[in-house]
């Protein structure tokens, strides 16, 4: 199961690079999320993501970080459908107005995430 790990790590960095390159991107995909209630398809998506982390990460060399990330993405995937949707598009629309540095910011986060799991697997 270390390879679903490595997978995960893989896209979450590459995800990362693409927007830090153009943070433009992160706007698109919020605002093909904001319709209709494609954001509980995120939420979804987060907890099954998470889900296989938490699983897989037994078989880690360094299993309490998978374990970590796992269970920090399954709870934002749980937070999506206790706040509701208009308080997940206000928090879109809050993180779209941040500065472009800002964005890159947690951009670069994502990408070291993705690096973490990739190392821990």
């Amino acid at each position: 199961m270390p390879y679903v790990i490595k997978t995960i790590g893989i896209i979450f960095a590459i995800m990362g690079v693409v927007f830090a390159t153009v943070p433009a991107l992160m706007t698109r995909l919020f605002d093909f999320v904001k319709q209709g209630r494609r954001i509980y398809a995120i939420g979804v998506i987060r907890i099954v993501v998470g889900a296989l982390l938490i699983m897989a990460a037994q078989q880690a060399a360094l299993p309490w970080m998978p374990g970590v990330i796992g269970g920090v993405i399954v709870i934002s995937g749980i937070l999506i459908f206790a706040l509701g949707q208009s308080r997940n598009h206000a928090f879109m629309e809050w993180w779209e107005r941040k500065p472009e540095g800002t964005k890159r910011f947690g951009a670069i986060v994502l990408s070291v995430l993705g690096v973490l799991l990739i190392y821990g697997a």
